[in-house]
């Protein structure tokens, strides 16, 4: 992922977090395991997912604050992860709903198609955010560097940032289509409104 990619989830993030939003949800969907291996139909099912969740979410919380990114990697084929905010006492039922937006198609290994975590009972959720926020960077350039604009000083920003490579796993492969995103309510031009300042906004 690029740096403009990365600070489209930074800054969407960052924003939920001052709406006091955290993205504490985590939603993993795996496309293989309901037999969708092409990636233009798994983005289409992604959709049709999102589109289900947004307004089950608006009427459970009174919003729907997301990001998301697309993987392809060699064990899981390509996939969706989502961080949404979904307080922890709506999550079981979140848990039964989101099993019917899932393609209605057969397969042995559909059980494991959706995967939604929270973080442990006692954790924070901002840092849970954060750390989650990481994991779902892992596929950003390592080599990515900012420079400050008064200063000079370079930086990497996948250290900048606390993203570490995973050991021994393969880096995601290629992604056709739309590689990132967030919700409208944490888009840059609600943030823009907002006056909300962008945590990359003094680097080049």
């Amino acid at each position: 992922m690029s740096k403009r990619q990365i600070s489209t989830l930074w800054d969407a993030a960052d924003y939920a977090n001052h709406l006091n939003r955290p993205l504490s949800t985590f939603i993993t969907l795996v496309w293989q395991f309901v037999g969708i291996n092409d990636q233009t139909k798994a983005d289409k099912a992604f959709a049709a997912f999102t589109a289900k969740l947004r307004p089950w979410l608006i009427a459970k919380t009174g919003g729907y604050y997301a990001v998301w990114v697309a993987e392809n990697s060699p064990d899981r084929g390509y996939h969706h992860h989502l961080l949404a905010h979904a307080p922890r006492e709506i999550t079981p039922k979140l848990r039964e709903a989101a099993k019917a937006w899932l393609p209605k198609r057969r397969h042995p290994q559909k059980a494991h198609a959706l995967d939604i975590r929270l973080p442990w009972v006692n954790a924070n959720p901002i840092k849970a955010q954060y750390g989650q926020l990481r994991y779902i960077s892992k596929a950003m350039d390592y080599s990515a560097e900012m420079v400050d604009r008064e200063t000079g000083e370079v930086f990497n920003l996948a250290s900048w940032l606390g993203v570490k490579p995973k050991e021994g796993k393969a880096l995601t492969g290629l992604v056709l289509g739309k590689r990132c995103g967030a919700s409208e309510s944490l888009g840059a031009l609600i943030r823009s409104h907002a006056e909300f300042p962008s945590r990359f906004e003094c680097f080049a």
